[in-house]
Formats: structure tokens, sequence, C-alpha cells
């Protein structure tokens, strides 16, 4: 049992991963773009890495709440889209 229950977790995890929203595919993009352009010594490939991750990491930072909660943009600076979050 404890076996299917992981398998459980694992599809959960990779429902997740798909409802990804579109600026984060893109911006997880770029980054990776930039990390095969370093591999290829293409000049200023650090700086597409650095600003890709740090648009991300500050999303998250601001609005990491929202995302995770499954909020859209619009609810999420509203008192009464949070009263259904456990």
């Amino acid at each position: 049992m404890y076996f299917v229950s992981n398998i459980s977790l694992y599809y959960q995890n990779l429902i997740k991963i798909s409802n990804m929203k579109k600026l984060e595919k893109i911006l997880y993009a770029i980054a990776i773009a930039g990390f095969f352009m370093k591999l290829l010594n293409v000049p200023l490939s650090s700086m597409v890495i650095f600003l890709s991750l740090m648009i991300i990491s500050g999303m998250y930072l601001v609005l990491g709440f929202a995302f995770f909660s499954n909020i859209p943009l619009k609810g999420a600076f509203n008192s009464d889209t949070y009263k259904g979050i456990k």
C-alpha cells in the first residue's frame, strides 16, 4: 500500500508541474537556453541565466502564495479569495 501511495504522490506532483503558468515556462526555457549558451561560450550567457532566474525568484518571493494556491493574479490582493484555503 505504501508503494501505491508513493506513485499517487508522484502523479500529483507531475500534475502540479503541468499546471505551471505561461510566464514560468517561458522564464525556465530562457534559463535552460542560457545554460546551453554557456556551454557554447556565447557572450552574455551568464547575464541571460541570471536575469531569468532572478525574475522567477522575485516573482515567487512576492506572489508565491498565490501561485501555489492557484489564485489568479486579479484575486491575489483580495481578502475574500483566501477564505477557502486551509
